[in-house]
Parts: C-alpha cells; structure tokens; sequence
C-alpha cells in the first residue's frame, strides 16, 4: 500500500523591491475601481493573473532604515467581476492590516540586490480586520532579534497586492513573499 502524505511545497521567497513612499502618506484607497489594479508610490502587487491561485501567502516586511515610525503595512486581495455590459470592475477585499516596530536590541539587516534591507521584529494586527497568522519573535538577546512575518488567507483573490505607509524621510518599505 503506497504511502499519502500531505506537503506544502517549499517555495522560495519573491520580492518586491523597495518602493520609495511619500512620507506620512495614507494607505491608498481600497475602492472598487474599473481599472486594474497595479503598483503606485505606496503600494507593489505581490502576484499577477496567471499564478497558481493559493490559498495562504506569507509576507515578511523590510524597509531601507530601522528608525520610521507609524510604519504600517495592510493587504490588499482583487478579485474581478464580469460585467453583461460596460467594464468590468475589481472588487477589493482588505485581507490585512498590521502595526510593525523594532523591538529592543539590533535590528537585523541584510544587503540584498546591492540594497540594505532592514526586518521589522514586531507585527501587530489591527482590530476589526481578518484574523492574520503573525509571527512575532521574542528578544531572545540584544543581538538575536528575528523578524516578524504573517501568513495570510487570500482564498479568491486573483491579485494581492500590498500598500505600505511609515513616517521618516522619504521611507522606503518592501515585502518579500511567497504562496502556500
């Protein structure tokens, strides 16, 4: 008798580069629209029509500096409607939204692409949104602090798309990502 098991493919993480945001800038609007969404100033499009539809996407942050504030991070998941007639709309679903900091100690760092990236070691959802897998290290020394990441349910989106929003000088954040 042959042997089943259940698996998760090991996926190699994506990323969308850091994008330079306007500082104390909002999250972008989350608003039916009848244009495609796509990447802006605030916001990047983690996965495109034509991927393998998943069901969980994990995102682990970082941004160019270790010192913004108000830094925060929300999910966006589009799904398309097929009009009878006229265009057809993308319906938007907030998947996410989530508070991220620095615990105490060293902030880990990493030059990746020619481009220091800095891991955010806090995630704290925000209330009255989809509950969100979050992992959130503990200090384990002042050296050791890992990074934060969540796991997100994005069943029925065609696109996800990520929109980032910090205090500081011209911040600039990004998301290194994979599907489950």
């Amino acid at each position: 008798m042959a042997l089943a098991l259940a698996a998760t493919p090991q996926a190699s993480y994506a990323f969308s580069g850091l994008i330079t945001l306007t500082s104390a800038q909002a999250f972008d609007a989350a608003s039916p629209t009848a244009t495609k969404p796509s990447t802006t100033s605030q916001s990047a499009l983690l996965y495109d029509l034509g991927t393998n539809y998943p069901n969980l996407i994990k995102i682990l942050p970082s941004t160019s500096a270790n010192n913004f504030t108000a830094v925060g991070m929300r999910v966006v998941g589009w799904s398309q409607y097929i009009a009878t007639s006229g265009s057809n709309p993308w319906l938007p679903t907030v998947l996410a939204d989530v508070t991220l900091g620095y615990t105490s100690g060293t902030v880990p760092s990493l030059t990746i692409d020619g481009v220091s990236n800095f891991f955010f070691s806090t995630a704290t959802v925000a209330t009255s949104v989809p509950t969100v897998n979050i992992y959130t290290p503990a200090t384990a020394a002042g050296a050791n602090v890992q990074p934060a990441s969540v796991i997100i349910d994005c069943v029925g989106s065609t696109l996800i798309q990520v929109q980032f929003k910090a205090t500081g000088t011209t911040p600039k954040m990004g998301a290194f990502w994979y599907t489950i």
